[in-house]
Parts: C-alpha cells; structure tokens; sequence
C-alpha cells in the first residue's frame, strides 16, 4: 500500500505526540513517586526539603 506524503505527515505527526504524552506520563508519574517518597523529610528549620513548583 502506497501512502501518500500528507497521510505518511498526518501518521507520524500522529504517532509521535502518542509518544510524546506516553513519556510525559511516564515522567510526572515518576516524579509524583519520588516525592510522595520524601513527602515528610525536612530541613533543620522545619520546612519542606522537597517540593513540587508552585506547590508551595
């Protein structure tokens, strides 16, 4: 099957924001765990050491 160059565009363009939120998923998720995991360590003052941006 031949696919013509605007359909081939469309398939990868497709295809690769597929992987793009696949990664992105992948990433937030590892990053939620990471700091779930460090959620009550703090600094000699009392404050948070690990915090997300703008989660303050």
């Amino acid at each position: 099957m031949i696919f013509s160059f605007e359909m081939k565009s469309f398939l990868e363009q497709t295809l690769r924001e597929g992987a793009r939120l696949l990664l992105q998923q992948a990433i937030e998720n590892e990053v939620n765990e990471y700091l779930e995991s460090m959620k009550g360590r703090k600094d000699f003052e009392g404050r948070k050491q690990f915090v997300r941006n703008g989660y303050l």
